[in-house]
């Protein structure tokens, strides 16, 4: 088993094992519904950032961009992940479930845009 599979088996199994833990002191009445929602997306923020620290690790690549660009979505999804955490962590219910969303859509925008941008700029240089 390589190492991505081993580390994608231990991101499902802390997942797991967080969200169960949570429910059984939930049912037990040991944690509100409302803890219970922010460990588990607190979680799922931790599990985006551990992925995202893989990205720019991964496979090798044959140009220099090619891998500034997995650096870029590598950091840019790494702060989200742990913003997106932060959020569910210590903002108040009812702006956690709008305002989580945000550093999503900025790496995603930011990513997407740097991306473009380049690409747009090396085509020009070629014409």
């Amino acid at each position: 088993m390589n190492k991505a599979v081993r580390s994608g088996l231990l991101q499902v199994g802390a997942t797991l094992a967080v969200a169960v833990v949570a429910t059984v002191l939930h049912r037990t009445s040991v944690i509100s519904q409302d803890t219970t929602v922010r460990v588990l997306m607190a979680t799922i923020g931790l599990v985006v950032a551990w992925q995202s620290n893989a990205v720019p690790k991964s496979l090798p690549v044959g140009s220099a961009r090619s891998q500034a660009y997995k650096r870029l979505s590598g950091w840019a999804f790494f702060l989200s992940g742990l913003a997106f955490a932060a959020i569910w962590a210590f903002a108040p219910m009812d702006m956690a479930k709008t305002l989580s969303m945000a550093p999503m859509m900025i790496a995603m925008v930011t990513v997407f845009v740097v991306c473009v941008s380049n690409r747009i700029s090396a085509t020009k240089l070629t014409d």
